[in-house]
């Protein structure tokens, strides 16, 4: 089972329940091919729950538990610690020029600074406390085209049904509710390919 994944230019990385750093061929989405293992992410005991890539530095990011932040070798999965945001992180991605969006903990969309671990803007909360309940290991995020899409799973929900899709609009701080993606369905790692 996978608990993170990313688009990464033309490959996508996942990462597996053992901590196992894959990737795949995503130039032919149709045909994804060359699934390769890249090896096993050098990580605090946690789960891996969200990945990450800032192609403005061509840098590949997993957050750890709830909020333990490591730059990963995309080449070789080995990961170094860069800092521990202070108020935890449930979906997070980059935008074209390298800004650091998350989701909080508490359901807030900011950015971060990802050597620090500082919010260093909060744009806004959505009614959704990922927190209650500890179920932020199910959620994750994307960045495109001024919009965060944050699969968020809300504390007090008792199973898939209970989750949804916020696309939240960075610039005017409002948000949609696109619903439920789906009886049972568990996503893992949202890349916004078809988007």
């Amino acid at each position: 089972d996978y608990t993170a994944a990313c688009l990464a230019g033309e490959e996508v990385y996942a990462v597996n329940a053992n901590k196992e750093l894959v990737k795949w061929n995503a130039s032919d989405m149709d045909n994804w091919t060359g699934k390769t293992t890249v090896g096993t992410l050098t990580v605090d005991n946690y789960t891996v729950n969200e990945l990450a890539y800032d192609a403005s530095t061509d840098t590949l990011y997993c957050i750890v538990g709830l909020g333990i932040l490591y730059e990963v070798d995309a080449k070789t999965a080995a990961a170094t610690q860069i800092s521990e945001p202070e108020y935890g992180v449930v979906a997070m991605d980059f935008d074209e020029e390298g800004t650091c969006y998350i989701v909080d903990a508490y359901g807030y969309l900011c950015t971060m600074d990802v050597a620090t671990g500082a919010e260093t803007a909060e744009i806004g909360s959505y009614g959704v406390s990922p927190l209650n309940g500890n179920q932020f290991f199910v959620q994750c995020g994307f960045y495109r085209e001024g919009c965060f899409f944050w699969f968020a799973f809300p504390g007090n929900a008792s199973y898939y049904a209970d989750a949804h899709v916020l696309a939240l609009d960075v610039a005017s701080e409002s948000y949609v509710d696109l619903g439920s993606p789906g009886e049972g369905l568990y996503m893992v790692g949202m890349m916004g390919v078809y988007c």
